[in-house]
Parts: structure tokens; sequence; C-alpha cells
């Protein structure tokens, strides 16, 4: 499955704010998020919050930029504006909703596209 949406932050500078995928019961669930001049892939899973990876955004969280989540088997890729930049494998959460979420700050999603992927993906695949 792939979740893309237009977004940007409103508020400060301690914005959070993502997409999120596989959720369940608790909150439960991969959230793909810019924070702290960061974009991370982060997990929680049995209540307990944890950072499956993160790298420095090279977006500005107040211009409107293009955030997308490819879940490909245990793959998650999170792309901005097109451009992969974060991969992960993890294979404990399988199923699930998708959602978008702000924590401590107010954002906009805009023109939100969710969309089955192929089985096998092409080579020059991108959401």
């Amino acid at each position: 499955i792939a979740i893309k949406a237009a977004i940007k932050t409103v508020s400060a500078k301690n914005a959070n704010f993502g997409l999120k995928v596989r959720c369940g019961a608790n909150d439960d669930g991969y959230t793909v998020y810019f924070a702290g001049g960061k974009i991370g892939i982060g997990k929680k899973s049995n209540g307990t919050w944890r950072v499956l990876k993160e790298t420095a955004s090279q977006s500005p969280l107040h211009e409107m930029s293009q955030l997308a989540v490819v879940l490909h088997g245990d793959q998650i890729v999170a792309y901005v504006n097109g451009k992969s930049v974060l991969t992960v494998s993890d294979n404990e959460l399988k199923s699930g909703s998708v959602g978008v979420m702000a924590y401590n700050s107010a954002a906009i999603f805009h023109d939100i596209q969710i969309q089955r992927i192929p089985q096998k993906l092409p080579l020059n695949w991108h959401p």
C-alpha cells in the first residue's frame, strides 16, 4: 500500500506531524514524521514508541511538501517530494489502517491519496 499527501506545519519549530500506517489497537502502528528538523520512521507497539530511523530533513516544514509512505512486505520507504529518503525493514505489524498525525502542532494535509501497489514492483516505480 502507498499513502501520500501534501503536508506542512502552521505552528512552532517543534512541530511533529506525518502519516500513520498499519495502525491498530492502542494507537500501535508505523509513523513517518517530520519533527525537530528531522524526518523519521517510528513504531508504536504494545504502547511503546521506538524510532526506527531518522535523518535530517531537507524540506522547509512551513512549505508544502509531498510526503509518501510505501509498504511492500517488511519494507517501509519514506519519500519526500518524490525522492526516497528513508528505508527500514520491520515485520512486526502486518496490517491496519492509515491516517494522519499532528502532535503538539497544527498541520495542513492536502490531496491525500491511498493506493494499492503491485505485488512485484517495476524497477522505476515510485509513489
